[in-house]
């Protein structure tokens, strides 16, 4: 009955995520990057102003395509010309593109977020906390007025580190784990690069340390080497000093302090909360991704790629749950 009530709680967030993504979720102008995306994840041949990191995400951009042709999203360049403030001419967005695109996009969203709580109702005796965590963290990386939509391998990524850490967190004991999860890894890894992280994993393998060593480089390798053979081009990494110089931002210690209201403040009570739990390869996988976020939001800014710490949104508001369920009700033991 419990589980059929989380269920319940799962389609009717989707549904309320789904109605609030529709609102942002449409570019508005054109600039160097809005017809790019949509031409991109409308899934017509990428052209010279997609960034190459975008074009090696293979499985997001297929899938969003895939999922755009379902709802039949038209795709025809901008034709109407606005004219701004200063004086500038710029072409905007044709009015009867936006209900087919704002419903495709919010839809897909939606429906990775509902892949996210399943495994969170999977994996937990109590979801409502992370659920509702993660709902909120998705709204607080993604408003109107900084981000005004998820980018096709946002959401796919979070519920790839779900579903990895599921395997990993119920089956670790047994032998095959790891090789189940070592695919998975090399198969997800294909919706974008950052999953890599959670090879990390591996140090908790009951091997010695080189072999250890070895299936994480390989597992790595193996993703990029399949993502290069795919999509026919050289893998991009999850951090870039050179993409940083490029656009003008400088590094500024200070501009980390959006940290403490990413994924709606769980970021920063994960540490003190990895450390209480003492599973050593979930810390090392978060702490190595948090290191390379912080570093990547030095080098880019903040707010561009505030998103990327949805990938870590579930396990942040899973430990906290596991911590405040014994304190908020003390009589009820765990199963």
């Amino acid at each position: 009955m419990a589980r059929a009530i989380y269920f319940f709680l799962a389609v009717v967030f989707s549904y309320g995520l789904f109605s609030e993504l529709q609102i942002t979720a449409f570019p508005k102008l054109e600039n160097a990057n809005d017809y790019a995306r949509f031409i991109f994840i409308s899934g017509n041949k990428p052209d010279e102003s997609i960034p190459d990191n975008w074009k090696s995400r293979t499985f997001s951009i297929a899938m969003s395509a895939a999922w755009s042709e379902l709802w039949k999203t038209p795709v025809t360049r901008p034709s109407v010309e606005k004219i701004m403030p200063d004086g500038t001419k710029i072409l905007a967005w044709s009015m009867n593109l936006q209900r087919p695109y704002c419903n495709a996009m919010a839809s897909y969203d939606a429906l990775f977020f509902f892949a996210v709580c399943l495994g969170l109702i999977f994996v937990m005796d109590d979801p409502i906390i992370p659920m509702l965590g993660v709902f909120a963290s998705i709204l607080m990386n993604a408003p109107g007025c900084i981000a005004p939509y998820l980018l096709p391998w946002d959401l796919p990524t979070m519920a790839a580190w779900v579903f990895i850490f599921v395997i990993y967190s119920k089956w670790r004991t047994a032998p095959q784990c790891w090789l189940w999860l070592g695919i998975a890894i090399i198969i997800l890894g294909l919706f974008k690069e950052t999953v890599l992280v959670t090879a990390l994993f591996f140090i908790g393998a009951k091997w010695n340390w080189p072999r250890r060593i070895a299936a994480i480089m390989g597992i790595v390798l193996l993703s990029q080497g399949f993502n290069w053979l795919l999509c026919g081009i050289a893998p991009d990494w999850m951090f870039s000093a050179s993409n940083a110089a490029e656009g003008g931002h400088r590094w500024n210690p200070l501009m980390l302090w959006p940290i403490v209201l990413a994924n709606a403040g769980s970021v920063v009570l994960m540490p003190s909360l990895l450390w209480r739990n003492r599973d050593w390869p979930l810390a090392a996988v978060c702490a190595a991704f948090i290191a390379l976020q912080a570093l990547n939001n030095l080098a880019c800014g903040v707010y561009d790629e505030n998103r990327d710490w949805l990938e870590i949104a579930p396990i942040g508001w899973i430990l906290i749950s596991e911590w405040l369920r014994p304190r908020l009700c003390p009589n009820v033991s765990p199963k």
